[in-house]
């Protein structure tokens, strides 16, 4: 009661406890003219989100369309579907299985969606594998399960005053950058 998805799923994308979400037309990629310099010179992950979200903007930069990511690459993606779920309920993202047996991984950390989140899954690929792996707008890219939580929390993500990522269009880098 209360979920949301834009578009509508189409019937064939809910099968058992999931409904598959697909891939977006946007990518953020690591910008391979700064590879050089980052290695020298570490990124300090203990900073605030806005000096992170500074530095994500030096290291990445945004791609369309299909994207070949190679082995051992890392890049950002985002659901093509918005998802808004209500306080009663939390998300969990996974990724499929056939593509995970090529090395992809879908989400490196984030596969909990909160619970009052309203936007966009950012996605976050890795490729583990050997091959180069094509990631085509448009195809299948994971499936959405929801769990309902016990009561209603009082404070959704979408309330909070460090919700950097609430009502995503689009790839949202580290802290909350563009």
């Amino acid at each position: 009661k209360g979920l949301e998805i834009t578009p509508v799923p189409k019937l064939e994308d809910i099968t058992g406890i999931t409904v598959d979400v697909h891939l977006d037309n946007e990518f953020q990629v690591i910008d391979k003219s700064r590879t050089a310099s980052a290695e020298s010179t570490p990124i300090d992950l203990s900073g605030t989100k806005e000096s992170l979200a500074a530095i994500a903007a030096e290291c990445f930069k945004p791609h369309s369309g299909p994207y070949v990511l190679q082995p051992g690459e890392f890049c950002l993606g985002c659901t093509a579907e918005v998802i808004k779920i209500p306080k009663t309920l939390v998300g969990w993202l996974d990724g499929r299985s056939t593509l995970a047996r090529f090395g992809l991984l879908v989400h490196v950390t984030a596969h909990r969606v909160d619970p009052g989140w309203n936007g966009k899954v950012v996605l976050e690929f890795y490729n583990a594998g050997a091959w180069p792996l094509r990631l085509q707008p448009g195809m299948k890219i994971g499936a959405m399960s929801f769990e309902e939580i016990n009561g209603r929390i009082d404070v959704g993500y979408g309330d909070r005053a460090d919700a950097s990522y609430q009502n995503q269009q689009s790839v949202v880098l580290p802290g909350g950058g563009k």
